[in-house]
């Protein structure tokens, strides 16, 4: 197992891996509304970043997050 950090390119990975994370959250998560262009607008504007986890070259798992000074 790897990881890595991600770009606006890998936006649609990060959120199918969000999505099934989420989708049997109760109450609802907010994320379930994020489209793939809101996660790649928000990573390639710098207002977050996010780190992809691999297993066997399969996306296994993901983060997203800010970074403060």
């Amino acid at each position: 197992m790897n990881m890595r950090i991600a770009s606006a390119k890998d936006a649609a990975i990060l959120t199918s891996l969000m999505h099934a994370a989420f989708q049997a959250a109760v109450p609802p998560s907010s994320a379930l509304s994020e489209t793939v262009e809101d996660v790649a607008t928000q990573l390639a504007e710098g207002r977050e970043q996010a780190a992809i986890c691999w297993e066997d070259d399969h996306p296994a798992g993901m983060v997203r997050f800010l970074v403060e000074s």
